[in-house]
């Protein structure tokens, strides 16, 4: 449901589904995941994990289109989709997330105030109620749910 498949062929890493990355993963260019990666991805453009994919990684990019699974924290300046057959087991900190009905997310979620790029990662964050509005659609979710009252 999130594949840009027109960008994803112009200025992209692309990990096939054969391959195994151990390591960082660190470029400026879209990064699409076919394969495996264990490690850390950082970009400043977009990452796309693919449905057969499993990524043992923190992720800091500029958005997230998710259809496969993560298995750690992820940091996007922008946006998060997590389409129906996508798992994520890790904390989310975004601006936007839009998680579809059958994903599971184990896990926090942070809603940002903007930013700028190179303040990805840094912890002024507010936490929202976003986890109360994602319950009602039948997503699973496990974690805590937490606000934080930026006005004290």
């Amino acid at each position: 449901m999130f594949s840009k498949n027109s960008k994803e062929q112009i200025n992209s890493s692309i990990i096939g589904e054969s391959v195994l990355i151990e390591g960082t993963f660190d470029c400026l260019e879209d990064v699409v995941v076919h394969g495996k990666l264990n490690g850390i991805i950082k970009t400043s453009a977009d990452v796309y994990i693919k449905q057969s994919s499993v990524v043992n990684a923190d992720i800091k990019a500029k958005n997230l289109f998710l259809d496969g699974v993560v298995n750690g924290n992820v940091d996007c300046l922008e946006y998060v989709g997590v389409s129906a057959s996508a798992k994520i087991n890790g904390d989310v900190s975004t601006k936007v997330i839009n998680i579809e009905k059958g994903a599971i997310f184990n896990g926090k979620c942070i809603i940002r105030e903007d930013k700028k790029l190179e303040d990805v990662g840094k912890n002024n964050v507010v936490e929202g109620d976003v986890i109360d509005n994602m319950t009602n659609i039948g997503v699973k979710i496990k974690g805590k749910k937490q606000v934080k009252d930026l006005k004290n």
